[in-house]
């Protein structure tokens, strides 16, 4: 008689269900598509919601941004992937080539494409987890590089006050507001290395209130943020 047993196939999955499941929640996967659309017309295979919802479950788990370790990572998690993603996963869905694709899209779209991303993301995750919005904070931080700006170039890496001791090194400055009590990441901005603290603070508060929805919670910063117009702008939008 013919062996009917199903074949075995193990594949070990950790805790990957578990961080595809709370991205699913975040809507990670359609609120990226809403704003980027499916990517390239000619290319087959996941979306950029897609790439975006399984690359970030990599970083997650694996605590490994590198692009070229994806591939492979994908290919070993084929079934899993391809049932919590909602599509079928091939074996160069996830190629360092596509991934660098949706970076490059995200990185090429236009301020308002991606701070409504953003905006997005952060309603969703508050109102999925029933987050308190009460208190938020926002606060800058500076990361130094090892690269040379190019001649003419008025871009993000310049010299500034280092926060990594390294004044010989270009830098960019990175803002971040958050809610407290759990910093739950709401809004970021990317500021050129000399960049100061002051200006930051307004256009933080006023992304972080479309977030939250409403202007009426206690918004805390470091004593740069208690300038004249930074209160008054402040009350008068009535926070």
């Amino acid at each position: 008689m013919p062996d009917t047993r199903l074949p075995i196939e193990p594949e070990r999955i950790d805790e990957l269900p578990l961080a595809l499941g709370l991205l699913d929640r975040m809507g990670v996967s359609q609120i990226v598509d809403a704003h980027l659309g499916s990517g390239h017309g000619n290319r087959q295979g996941l979306s950029y919601g897609q790439l975006t919802h399984g690359f970030s479950a990599r970083i997650i788990t694996a605590q490994d941004h590198r692009l070229v370790a994806v591939e492979a990572w994908s290919q070993e998690h084929q079934r899993v992937l391809s049932r919590l993603l909602g599509a079928p996963v091939g074996d160069k869905d996830f190629t360092d080539d596509r991934l660098a694709d949706l970076l490059y899209a995200l990185g090429r779209a236009d301020s308002e494409v991606r701070a409504a991303i953003e905006t997005d993301l952060g309603q969703q995750v508050v109102r999925a987890y029933r987050l308190p919005t009460e208190v938020g904070r926002a606060d800058t931080t500076s990361a130094s590089v090892y690269h040379d700006r190019a001649e003419g170039d008025d871009g993000l890496l310049r010299f500034g006050r280092s926060t990594d001791h390294r004044p010989d090194l270009r830098q960019y400055v990175q803002a971040l507001g958050t809610l407290d009590p759990a910093g739950i990441p709401l809004v970021s901005e990317t500021l050129n290395g000399n960049a100061g603290d002051p200006p930051m603070y307004l256009p933080v508060w006023r992304r972080m209130v479309k977030v939250i929805g409403h202007p009426d919670w206690l918004f805390v910063g470091d004593s740069k943020l208690h300038s004249a117009q930074n209160i008054a702008e402040i009350h008068r939008a009535g926070g």
